[in-house]
């Protein structure tokens, strides 16, 4: 069951074909390694828990309707992921939404779709849902997220615990108990989402543990029937040297106690897990071409045309210090030989994909890999950036290479541009 990555072949094979018929720079993505990934989380938490796709990780239509054939379901943060898994087929009582910025406009849309819960992350919240549910006649189910007094200390990136715009601590959650009765609201769950990028295996299952006691204190005390418990994810997988998977049957084993325990205690009670960083991440690559290559003051550099604007997580923003995703050269094979720095097309310094790698000798017209670029790629890149637009991305699915986004044309870029100066001009059509 540990997680050791897609099977490099057959991945070589796709990106080959894949090669021969698009251009650079692309985006491809591997959905039976994601599929694997979806039974893999599955198992290790003993079939007991349900598994929801994290939209924001990789929204790709074709990607987010894999999912859903793949056994997951969708947690969205946004009204166009809304619109994104109503698209991909997802049910209602499949979704849940999260997120701490919910407009009137956004909470009158989730109440009349009436899906499985609308997470609440403040007692105002509460306000506007029960606003619109008395003007749509109806009784949305709801879960209150929690900012409990514990974290994770294995988290690179802590979303609890901590002072933080997610989820209600006590005093919050005060203020939000007027609501608990209210007869337009159905508070049905929890949601405890405590960090990310999580490789520890023995951590998570003792967050896990933590949250199941909370939710059994915490609904007891507020006296909520507790339809569905929520405990978050940020399963993590090793973009940096040093690092290793995160090892699913440790998870198992730790998790199986406190799992089994919770489940006799709350045998009805719907049991969430999200990950998107782990189901997507391994399964995708970023393949562009080196332009030129060229020395300065005794650094080389590979200058390729694909840059942050496309992968602006392989930088490794958000961390303290830089480190390199495994970046390599695709077509040369050899012996390491040189260091070069890889950077992209921007008029920028901080066009960095990887700094002082070693690679064979390269030259331009070479193709550069960036593997685990399935998540946080486009959606988390400043895409326009010098106007160049997203890149294509495809799936391998069933032994074929499909095209599952075009690349974005000029005119695209330009479309909701208008031109105050002459009103009358040509839109950009190329």
């Amino acid at each position: 069951m540990t997680n050791n990555g897609f099977d490099k072949p057959d991945h070589r094979q796709f990106a080959e074909t894949a090669l021969r018929a698009h251009e650079t720079p692309f985006f491809l993505y591997d959905a039976e390694k994601m599929g694997a990934n979806v039974a893999a989380l599955q198992a290790a938490f003993h079939g007991a828990v349900d598994i929801f796709y994290s939209f924001k990780a990789n929204p790709n239509l074709s990607v987010c309707a894999f999912m859903k054939t793949a056994g997951a379901h969708a947690e969205i943060c946004s009204y166009p992921e809304l619109l994104l898994a109503e698209a991909a087929g997802y049910s209602p009582e499949n979704i849940i939404f999260v997120g701490p910025a919910k407009d009137q406009f956004l909470i009158r849309e989730l109440v009349s779709r009436d899906i499985y819960a609308i997470v609440v992350e403040n007692a105002q919240e509460l306000e506007y849902i029960t606003q619109a549910a008395e003007e749509l006649d109806r009784r949305p189910r709801l879960a209150l997220r929690l900012n409990p007094s514990f974290s994770n200390p294995k988290a690179p990136l802590k979303m609890g615990g901590v002072p933080s715009q997610f989820g209600m601590d006590v005093s919050e959650l005060a203020k939000a108990i007027v609501y608990l009765r209210h007869p337009r609201l159905r508070i049905t769950g929890l949601h405890v989402y405590n960090g990310t990028r999580i490789l520890d295996a023995q951590s998570i299952a003792a967050n896990c543990a933590a949250v199941f006691k909370l939710a059994e204190s915490l609904s007891a005390e507020l006296e909520i029937d507790l339809e569905m418990l929520d405990f978050g994810g940020g399963f993590g997988v090793p973009y940096f040297e040093g690092e290793s998977p995160l090892d699913l049957d440790v998870l198992a084993s730790a998790i199986a106690h406190p799992l089994a325990e919770f489940r006799a205690k709350f045998p009805l009670t719907r049991i969430i897990a999200e990950s998107g960083r782990f189901l997507t991440a391994e399964a995708g690559t970023l393949y562009s071409q080196v332009l030129y290559v060229k020395e300065a003051f005794g650094k080389k550099f590979a200058i390729t045309n694909a840059g942050i604007n496309c992968h602006l997580a392989a930088t490794g923003v958000g961390s303290f210090l830089r480190r390199n995703f495994p970046v390599s050269s695709f077509n040369r094979r050899g012996a390491a030989t040189d260091t070069y720095t890889i950077t992209g097309p921007l008029c920028t310094p901080s066009d960095i994909i990887a700094q002082d790698l070693k690679l064979p000798e390269i030259v331009p017209g070479d193709i550069i890999q960036v593997e685990m670029s399935g998540a946080y790629g486009p959606s988390a890149s400043p895409g326009y950036f010098l106007s160049h637009g997203f890149p294509m991305e495809l799936l391998a699915h069933e032994g074929k290479v499909h095209v599952v986004k075009e690349r974005d044309t000029y005119a695209n870029i330009f479309r909701n541009h208008t031109n105050i100066f002459n009103r009358h001009a040509e839109r950009i059509a190329k």
